[in-house]
C-alpha cells in the first residue's frame, strides 16, 4: 500500500515539488486511517473488521484506482510529448495553468483513493475505548516526535543541501543524469525555497487534535455528522494547513515550477527518452498489478 501511495506522489512531485514525495508518504502514517493500527491495539472484533474491509478496499483500490492512475500517467506522457520537439531537440515551457491542472487532478485521484476509507473508520471509531484513544494520542506524539528530530540534527544550510541532493536524485530518476548546467539550476533553487519543517510540524499537530476529537466523539455522535466530520478531514486536507503553511506551500510551489522550467528547458533527447520510458514502466506496472487482481 506504502509503494501505491509513494507512486502517486513520485508523480505529483515531478510537476510540482520534488519535496512532495516526502510530505506526502510522511503523512502516511497520521492521515491514511489504516495505519491507525501503527498507534492502537485492535480489540475483538475490531480486528477482524480491520482485516476485512483492508481486503476489500485493496480489491477496490486496484481494480478501480490504480486504472485511473495509469490513465493519469499517460496523458502526462502526452503532454510532454506534445512540449518536445524532435527535429530542434528542444522542450517548450509548461504553462503555469497547466501545472496547476495537473495538481488539481492529483488531488482528485488523492481525495479517490481516501473516500472509501471514511466508512471503515466510521466503524471502527464508534468502538474505540477511552484506552485507544489515549494510545492514538501517544502515537500521534511519538510520530510527530520522529518526523521532526531528524531536522533538529542539521543547520539550515545542511538542510538545503540534503534537500537539493534529493531533488537532484529524484530529477535523474526521471531523467537520468543532469547536465552541470541543470545543476546549476538546483543550486539556485536550493537557496531559494522555504524550509517547511516547522509549519509542516503545525499542521500534522492541527489535523491529528481534530481527528482525536472525532474519534472521541464518535459513541455519542450522530451518525451521518461523524461521517461528515471523517469526509472533511480526508478529503478538505489543505483547510486543516496552519496560515503560514498555507504561504510557503504555495511560494514553494512557484519555486518548483520555476526549476522544472529550467530544468525540462535544456533537457536533451535522450533525457527526454529515459523520462518516457520511466512514466511508460509506471503505467505499465499499475496496470499489471490491476490485471493481476482480476485474474
Amino acid at each position: 500500500m506504502r509503494r501505491i501511495f509513494l507512486l502517486i506522489f513520485v508523480m505529483s512531485s515531478l510537476l510540482l515539488s520534488a519535496c512532495t514525495v516526502k510530505i506526502a508518504y510522511n503523512q502516511l502514517d497520521w492521515m491514511v486511517p489504516w495505519y491507525i493500527n501503527d498507534f492502537v491495539e485492535f480489540e475483538g472484533g475490531q480486528t477482524q473488521l480491520f482485516e476485512t474491509e483492508f481486503a476489500e478496499y485493496l480489491d477496490w483500490h486496484r481494480e478501480d484506482a490504480l486504472p485511473k492512475y495509469a490513465a493519469f500517467l499517460d496523458d502526462l506522457s502526452k503532454l510532454f510529448s506534445v512540449h518536445w520537439d524532435n527535429e530542434s531537440g528542444q522542450f517548450s515551457m509548461i504553462p503555469e495553468s497547466t501545472y496547476l491542472e495537473i495538481e488539481h487532478r492529483l488531488n482528485g485521484l488523492l481525495d479517490m483513493t481516501l473516500q472509501p476509507l471514511i466508512a471503515p473508520t466510521l466503524a471502527l471509531s464508534q468502538s474505540m475505548t477511552v484506552e485507544q484513544i489515549t494510545q492514538l494520542k501517544q502515537g500521534f506524539t511519538e510520530s510527530n516526535q520522529k518526523f521532526y528530530e531528524p531536522y533538529l540534527e542539521h543547520s539550515e544550510s545542511e538542510l538545503r543541501e540534503q534537500r537539493a541532493d534529493k531533488v537532484i536524485k529524484f530529477l535523474e530518476r526521471f531523467l537520468d543524469e543532469l547536465t552541470p548546467q541543470q545543476l546549476k539550476h538546483v543550486a539556485n533553487w536550493q537557496q531559494r525555497h522555504l524550509l517547511m519543517q516547522d509549519v509542516m510540524l503545525m499542521t500534522r499537530i492541527h489535523w491529528q487534535s481534530e481527528f482525536v476529537k472525532a474519534i472521541a466523539d464518535a459513541s455519542s455522535e450522530n451518525k451521518q455528522v461523524l461521517r461528515d466530520k471523517f469526509n472533511h478531514l480526508f478529503t478538505k486536507r489543505v483547510e486543516y494547513r496552519a496560515k503560514e503553511h498555507r504561504v510557503f506551500y504555495e511560494t514553494n510551489k512557484m519555486f518548483f515550477i520555476e526549476l522544472f522550467d529550467a530544468v525540462f528547458s535544456e533537457m536533451s533527447a535522450e533525457q527526454y527518452q529515459h523520462l518516457q520510458n520511466v512514466l511508460q514502466d509506471y503505467r505499465e506496472d499499475l496496470l499489471e498489478l490491476a490485471q493481476i487482481n482480476n485474474k
